[in-house]
């Protein structure tokens, strides 16, 4: 269960009971340009293989943490994907689907993230996680 502060950037996302989860909270160095996030945070509990995320776009459209998929957890990295469909686009108009994909390497928490709209060019950058 999480609590969704309203201004996620500084308060985040926090489990209210104790488990076996891991939070992490991710940061990128993006242009105003940008598609890509600047900041990702995830409540991932492996052993249930599940993960939240929220992002500026998600808490913008929808406003609570969402469930990302997992791509794959092995002793190296994590690798989440999450999809928004349907949203509204700065310009008019409407984005079919709205794709990130997010992977944390697990030595050294460097992470690297990539966006699409699914048709076309997609962008990427890197990063760094730290565990909370």
């Amino acid at each position: 269960m999480f609590k969704f502060c309203a201004t996620f950037l500084v308060c985040g996302i926090y489990a209210t009971s104790v488990s076996a989860k891991t939070s992490y909270e991710c940061t990128f160095n993006v242009g105003s340009r940008s598609n890509l996030p600047d900041r990702v945070q995830v409540e991932y509990d492996p052993a249930a293989r599940k993960a939240m995320v929220l992002d500026p776009f998600i808490n913008h459209y929808v406003g609570e943490p969402m469930e990302a998929e997992v791509q794959k957890d092995n002793d190296q990295r994590v690798t989440l994907v999450w999809r928004l469909d349907m949203i509204s686009a700065k310009g008019g108009g409407t984005i079919m689907q709205d794709s990130t994909r997010l992977t944390i390497l697990k030595s050294n928490l460097d992470a690297t993230i990539s966006y699409s709209q699914g048709v076309g060019d997609g962008e990427s950058g890197f990063g760094k996680c730290a565990v909370q």
